[in-house]
């Protein structure tokens, strides 16, 4: 789980390594689903029919929760035989459960304190990330999918950082942090 301990204001990423007995390992669907304290996910993988180990990690997004001593994470694994869609049952099912906290985090007044822009947004894949503020060599990124799954991550250079990524259409998420400071703002960002 990253961040191993998270705060109210934090995306929080599950990552479920997963290991078949066969040489084909596709995702056929997932879901996450939040009711009060239970979060539930769930994955259907279709498999091959070729004996040879497929190694695959499973990310489960968790957007913010509320401060809360305890969270129940449940996570259901069903697999089947390809093609797809595929029919479940084949292998027997497994699952993963664990408890966290979500600590209060009082909320960073970012426009006095540390904000930034995107522009443009939505993007072709070029933007620029705006940095009122700048302080050499202090603030971090980190560019995400929507599936939790890491871009890109690298140093702040400038007060006006220039990204010319080649990325998929679909919603990425562009988080700048700064550890010395306690920074941590994450953005959206939408390709097209």
């Amino acid at each position: 789980m990253d961040p191993i301990y998270p705060n109210s204001n934090d995306t929080i990423y599950v990552y479920i390594d997963l290991a078949f007995p066969t040489s084909s390992c596709v995702l056929d669907n997932s879901s996450v689903q939040v009711s009060g304290n239970n979060i539930t996910a769930s994955s259907q993988y279709c498999l091959g029919i070729l004996t040879s180990i497929c190694n695959t990690t499973d990310t489960i997004v968790i957007m913010p929760l509320p401060a809360s001593v305890n969270y129940y994470f449940n996570y259901f694994l069903s697999v089947g035989s390809l093609p797809l869609p595929c029919s479940p049952g084949v292998v027997p099912n497994d699952s993963l459960s664990f408890d966290f906290a979500v600590e209060y985090i009082a909320g960073i007044d970012e426009k006095s304190t540390f904000s930034y822009g995107l522009s443009p947004n939505p993007t072709l894949g070029t933007f620029e990330v705006y940095l009122p503020s700048f302080i050499e060599n202090e603030f971090s990124y980190l560019i995400k999918n929507n599936q939790g799954e890491h871009v890109q991550s690298g140093i702040i250079e400038s007060n006006i950082q220039k990204f010319d990524l080649n990325l998929k259409s679909g919603m990425y998420y562009v988080i700048l942090s700064s550890k010395s400071y306690g920074y941590h703002v994450t953005k959206k960002i939408a390709v097209y």
